[in-house]
This record gives C-alpha cells, structure tokens and sequence, in this order.
C-alpha cells in the first residue's frame, strides 16, 4: 500500500526485459524504503484481477512513468500502446514526468522523434554498454531522486481537482466551465462601526476582499451561488498558485484529522504534505457547512492549520445554528444577495456568447433580459445565477421531450426537475409524474387552507393531508422522501413549498384541469376578479400557460376589457398633449445623446432599475380605481405573456385582439388620472388651498410633470408586453387600423425593443410616423427614446447618422469607443 505522500512510479517496459525492471527495482529501494517512492509494475497485479484495468488506474495516477527501452519494448503493442497514451496525456498533465530508460541500443531517439524529453542513464548511455551495471543504475537512481525532490517542492493542482471546481449543474448540450460563465455575486460584508453602535455594510467585490477578511462565512438562500462562489475562490487561488484547499463538508464523511487533510490535499494537489503544509498564508475553503458536529470540528481544525479560512453555508443554517456560536466568534459575516441587474446581463452575455461563439448583440440581449426578468418578476423567484441562467436556457431551446408546457411554464418545470433529479429521484416518467401529481394537490390544499385561515398548513394538517392523499393516489415512501429532501427537495418536512414560485406553480398547473371541476372553477374566477392581488396575479399566469383551452384566457381578456370600460384610452393627440406643452420643449433640447461608450450607458440603466426595482409593484388598496389600475397592470403582464409564448398557436385576429386589449387598457390608464388641463387646474388648486406654502402655479407644474411621467410610465408597460419580434407584423397591422398618435408611438417604441439595431426600417417608419403626425409632444418624445436607444445599443453610425438628421438633432461620435477601437 502507498504511503499517502509517496512519489508514485510506474514501469513500463517489455516481459523480456523482466530482469532489468527487477534491478531497477533493486536500484530505487532506498528511496522506497524512506517514504518517499511507491513504484508500480504488472507483477503486482493479484490473480482475478483485470490487467487492463490495473494498468490504466496506476498509469492515470502515476507521477513518474519510467518507459524502459529497447528492441523488445519497440516491438511490444502492449508497450507501444502505455508509451502513446502516456504522451497524449502529457498535454494536459505537465506535472507528471515521463523519464525514457535506455536498457539497449535501440531507435529510442526515432521512437521519441521531437519529443525532446531527457533519458536515464546519463547522456542516454544504454544500461548494457556500462562495464559496471551498479554504475548505470546509481546515475537512475540519482535523476530519479532529482525529480521526486522537485515534485516534493513543486504544488501542482491534479487535473481531476480543476475539473472538480469548473464543473457546473447547468443542464445543457454541452458540459460549461464555471469560468467561462461566472459573475462575481452581489456580496455584503457586516461589520460594527468604531464605537460599536449600529452594524455597517460594505460591498464586496472581488476574491481579494474575501481573503483580505482572514476568517469568513458566506451565507445566503438556497440556490444563491455559495458554491459556485466557494468554487471560483479555490480556482483563483490555484491560478494565484497560492497554497490552498477545498472541502465539501456535506461529502467529506471522514472523522477531521490531520492524515485526512494529507488524504485531500494528495487528490488535489502533487508535492509533499508536509512542505506544503509548512508554507504561511494557507487558504481553505470549507463549502457546505452543516449543523452536523464533524462539519464543525472540520472549522476547528482548519483554524490550527490555515490562515486564511472561507466558509459557505445556506442562511437558514448559519442563522439557526451559529450566528451567536462562540467557535465561529472570530469569523466576518457576509452574505449573499441577488445580482443587480448588471451583474444579470454580464451573466446572460457570457452566457449567450458561449452558446454561439459569438458576441451577442445589444438588442438579443435586452430581448433576452426580458424573457429573464419575465420569470423573475415579482418576487417569484431571486435574481440569483441559478434561476437567471435557467431562464436563458429557454433561449437556448433546451427541452426534455414530451413536456407539455410553453417555455415560461418550461423554465420553472427545468428549475423543479433539476432539484428532484439532485435529491436522488430517477428520472422515469412514472415518478417524474407522481411528484407532479402530489404537488398540486397539496398547493390546492395548501391554497385553500390560506385563503379560509388566513394561515399555512401545520405539521400535524400536512401528515393527514398525505394520508387523505394515499387513498385516492398511489405513492411510495421513496418519492415522499425525494420530495423533502432536505437539500433539494421541493416540499419542507412540514409541507411547506421551499421557494415561493413553486406553490404558484403547482396551484396553476391544478387549476388548468379546471373545466369539469366546480371547484376549481370557483377559485379561477374568484381569481379572475381580485387579478391585481399579486399571488392571483402569479398563478392565473401558469393557469393559462398550462391550460388546454383559452377558458382562463378568456375570463382574464373579458375582465380587463371591463375595467375602466367608461373610461377611453388615450389618442395622445394635440388636444389631449397640449398640457406637455412645456416638457416638449425640454425634451426637444439636443442633450440626450451622449458621447461616452455603449456599455457606459447600459451599466447606468442597469443601476436605475436596481433603484426602482418592486417601486411598480402592488397589492389590493382600498380605492376601487387604484385595483382597477393594478388589474389592467397585473392582467397586461399575463397577455403579454402569452403573446410571447403562444404566438404561433393564436390565430393572427386572436394576437391582434390580444395586442389592442393591453394597449387599450394602458391607454386607459393613462387617461384614468389627469387627463386634462381642468383636472390638473383643480388639483392645484385643491392642494395649494391645503398648504399656504405652497404657490398655485409651482403646483400646477409639478401636477402636470406627474400626470405627463404617468402617460409615459403606460406607455413603457405596454410596449413591455408586446415588443418583441415574433408578433412585429401583427403590432403594425393593428397600429395601422388605430392610426392615433398613441398607437403610432406604441408601434415604433416596439419595433426598437424587438430589434437588434437600428435598421433603415426603423429609420423609415420613423419618418414616416414624423411626417403623419406632426405634433412636437411626439416628436420630442420620439426623439429621446430614439436616442436613448442610441446610447445604449451600437448600431452602423451611418444608420445612426439618418435618425439624428430625421429629428433634427445633431449627432455625436462616441469618442471613447473609438479611442478603444484605435
């Protein structure tokens, strides 16, 4: 048996040269009698045993391969064969030596070619041409000890290890480094501030910051990234070649001992434990931390060892088990957050530029930023790496086959599929099927609990919820277990969905089965009615997606065409802008196209929305007309939805119905709230009465700067919903049968959002709507969308130069991209 920190060797050499392999042997005894050398030959493999195999495990996990040469081992398929496979892996393994032995003469030095690898004994004299073999095999033993000195002193990181810390879950066609599509997460270190009063936050922004901190837990939700994290740090510091190791707590099984860390540090690393472990500023990184009492005692033993020690653990852990825990009272608290919305499109470009090859541009990804924040909306689910990712694999068109579901309904089902398949569950249909069943079942029940108790299922309600459920359904205690598994697992012990999507999902995918269930159908409708309550609001959306029929469609569709009904949607006219009269001069001054680079602009847009990031956001009032204005929101969000993923099952009418009923009701809402100049004098008038303070006229102003960032903020909502390339022809079809200002505005903000660039078409339909609506509101506001989209996509400037002529504004070269590109 190998001593854990022995110098592996292996032999390969001919059967007739049998009695040269035994001197050599002889030759390195020393060595292997210090420690320092375990040495390998096919003699040692026990009767029964697979030669091949034998072979093939010793030849991966050797350091050294010593080839002994000659005629009989030139001649040798078997060693002929050891020789190719040990130079091909070479390539990737540069720290495992493969030192030739000449025994005869031969034509080792054809057998070599370019390989250029220097050969034992000395000046490759054969081993038969010495007078004294003693000689011949002192000068082996001496080059081989040379080399187990440097490999002794020289820390390489084993490829196995590498690939351990690139490797992601991301399912898809082809297997993704972890480099190639990591994002540094958003951080936040705690700390107290120098009198120790209040706790202060500090963002952290790179793997230095981490270490700089000595001792450290990272906690956050499941599915945050720790271990990407805690994989990208121990993938630094092997770039940094600084001494390091990495231990997943949930796998090690192993009691925490010093020879346990020479077990882990052998399969990550080559060279000599105790020379490593000599070494000062040590890392580790201990991912995984569990309440268990060895996942701690790994901690303590770390501490005697490293100096620098990174922790990751899940929230729930770290907050129930060791905030206040004196073993830990030394390590800095940081925490996990979601990704701003930066951070997100970094992630989705690396993303994207992996999949084709190729740099995405501009517009792909703000199309595909949508689809993302489409199911990160509302809370649903984090703006973590897992669910960003898994949204933009619907992009990809990864999809098992045989799942009945539209792509929205697609990327949750992935994110529930790949949580079951991680706690264990085989992928058979029958209990792929059976976790499916049982899930809806219990959100249904879980839906109606809440709504008659205002409260969740208790323990004791959830143990008889699946013994009423074992007498109508078969399902075995593995699925259950599978179920709650208490990593993966959908459902917590006590019934409980672990992540807030998962019960809208699941209650959606119940009430799609809804049409011969009066039950059911009583919750649709009551949900229906009350659509601008965000939990309705969420599951009417995967009660659509899921359903067979439009039924839900259509109740959504009626109920939004009867909100506001008394009210008409907005023209955007001369007669109804004419109280924008003083924003349009503004917004007609040539200030907004900017001279700093695309990604300048793109990164401030980003942290403008982290800023009103939920500020839209809202829940039953008790004024009937702002629940009318959340259902026409909340409604909206649905059809467009549906548009986007029904596109090509609607019939053309059907989409355009669809199109004028989110249009319609935005431009409702838009008139629903001073729609004209005698609303807005009455409100001034109204509030300035209130407040002596406050002069009529600087009220009217800022009266009239609400109602006219009201009409935009609609507008934006509606163009949200149906700016997107797959339904541009049918936007412009119904844009030409409105003909209102309004509506031409919808139409060309939509033909931006749905384009990669700017093209010459939307130059033209740009003049064209000019021409027909000559009205400076619309130009003013056409001019600094326009614009802005100049800002922050890049576009053949030629074309740029066109729109800046067709608003009449000057046009500027982005000065620093063109320094990058000299």
């Amino acid at each position: 048996m190998a001593k854990p920190l022995a110098t592996r060797l292996f032999y390969s050499y001919s059967h007739g040269d049998s009695e040269y392999q035994r001197d050599m042997e002889e030759a390195l005894s020393l060595l292997r009698q210090d420690g320092l050398l375990y040495d390998w030959s096919d003699r040692r493999i026990l009767p029964g045993q697979s030669i091949s195999a034998s072979v093939q495990s010793e030849l991966d996990g050797a350091d050294i391969i010593c080839f002994l040469l000659s005629h009989n081992f030139i001649a040798s398929d078997a060693c002929m064969a050891e020789w190719r496979y040990a130079t091909a892996r070479a390539q990737s393994h540069p720290q495992v030596f493969r030192v030739p032995i000449i025994l005869t003469d031969c034509p080792w030095e054809d057998l070599l070619g370019k390989d250029d690898v220097k050969a034992l004994p000395r000046d490759a004299t054969p081993v038969a041409s010495y007078r004294n073999k003693s000689t011949a095999w002192q000068e082996v033993y001496q080059g081989l000890k040379a080399v187990i000195e440097r490999q002794r002193r020289t820390f390489t990181p084993r490829p196995k290890h590498v690939e351990r810390m690139e490797a992601t879950d991301l399912v898809s066609h082809d297997d993704i480094p972890l480099s190639d599509i990591f994002v540094f997460p958003n951080l936040v270190h705690f700390h107290p501030d120098s009198a120790g009063a209040h706790v202060l936050e500090d963002r952290i922004t790179s793997v230095d910051q981490i270490l700089a901190l000595h001792r450290c837990v990272i906690h956050g939700d499941e599915m945050s990234g720790k271990s990407a994290l805690a994989k990208h740090i121990a993938i630094t510091l092997i770039g940094q070649s600084e001494p390091s190791m990495f231990i997943d707590l949930r796998e090690e099984q192993r009691r925490p001992t010093v020879e346990t860390l020479q077990d882990i540090y052998r399969t990550q690393f080559t060279g000599d434990f105790d020379l490593w472990k000599a070494q000062s500023n040590k890392a580790i990184v201990l991912d995984n931390l569990t309440p268990s009492r060895r996942s701690i005692e790994y901690i303590d033993l770390a501490t005697q060892f490293f100096q620098r020690i990174v922790v990751t653990t899940s929230s729930d852990v770290f907050l129930s088990f060791y905030k206040d825990d004196d073993r830990l009272a030394s390590f800095k608290e940081v925490e996990v957050r979601p990704l701003s919305h930066v951070q997100q499109e970094t992630l989705i470009r690396r993303r994207l530029s992996q999949m084709d090859s190729v740099e995405p541009t501009d517009g792909l990804v703000d199309d595909v930023e949508r689809r993302v924040n489409a199911v990160i909306t509302n809370g649903v689910v984090p703006r973590y790496p897992f669910y960003v990712l898994s949204a933009v694999q619907t992009y990809e068109a990864f999809m098992p086959t045989g799942v009945s579901v539209t792509s929205y309904g697609h990327c949750y089902y992935v994110m529930i599929l790949a949580r079951l398949t991680r706690s264990g569950l085989a992928g058979r249909d029958k209990d792929i099927n059976a976790c499916l069943n049982f899930a809806e079942h219990l959100a249904l029940e879980t839906y109606e609990r809440t709504r008659s108790d205002r409260r969740e299922l208790e323990a004791h309600e959830f143990s008889a919820f699946v013994a009423r459920y074992r007498k109508s359904f078969l399902i075995t205690d593995s699925i259950l277990n599978r179920l709650q598994h208490p990593q993966y697992g959908i459902i917590t012990e006590t019934g409980k969905f672990r992540v807030k999507y998962m019960l809208h999902y699941f209650l959606g995918t119940c009430l799609s089965k809804s049409s011969a269930d009066d039950r059911r159908t009583k919750i649709v409708d009551e949900m229906c009615e009350y659509s601008h309550v965000l939990s309705n609001h969420l599951t009417l959306m995967f009660t659509i997606h899921h359903a067979t029929d439009n039924l839900v469609l259509e109740k959504v569709l009626a109920k939004t065409l009867r909100t506001l009904e008394g009210t008409e949607p907005a023209k955007l006219d001369r007669a109804e802008t004419r109280r924008f009269s003083e924003f349009v001069a503004a917004l007609q001054e040539d200030r907004v196209l900017s001279e700093s680079s695309v990604d300048t602009k793109r990164k401030e847009e980003r942290e403008r929305r982290d800023l009103l990031e939920g500020s839209e956001e809202g829940e039953q009032g008790d004024l009937e007309i702002v629940n009318d204005w959340y259902r026409i929101l909340k409604n909206n969000r649905i059809l467009g939805q549906i548009l986007r993923n029904r596109c090509g099952s609607l019939e053309r009418e059907r989409l355009a119905s669809l199109v004028s009923t989110i249009a319609d009701g935005g431009l409702r809402l838009v008139n629903s709230l001073l729609k004209d100049e005698a609303e807005i004098e009455n409100l001034a008038l109204f509030l300035s009465e209130s407040n002596d303070r406050l002069a009529f006229d600087d009220v009217k102003r800022v009266v009239r700067l609400v109602s006219f960032l009201w009409t935009m903020l609609n507008i934006e909502a509606v163009v949200r919903a149906i700016g997107f390339q797959e339904i541009r022809e049918v936007v412009e079809e119904v844009v030409k049968r409105r003909g209102t200002p309004a509506y031409g505005m919808i139409g060309y903000f939509a033909s931006l959002d749905g384009a990669e660039r700017i093209t010459p078409d939307i130059v033209r339909r740009l003049k064209e709507l000019l021409a027909k609506h000559q009205d400076g509101f619309l130009k003013g506001v056409l001019s600094v969308r326009t614009q802005h989209y100049i800002n922050t996509h890049r576009s053949p400037g030629s074309v740029e130069q066109s729109v800046c002529a067709a608003l009449g504004i000057r046009y500027r070269h982005r000065l620093m991209e063109a320094r990058r590109r000299v």
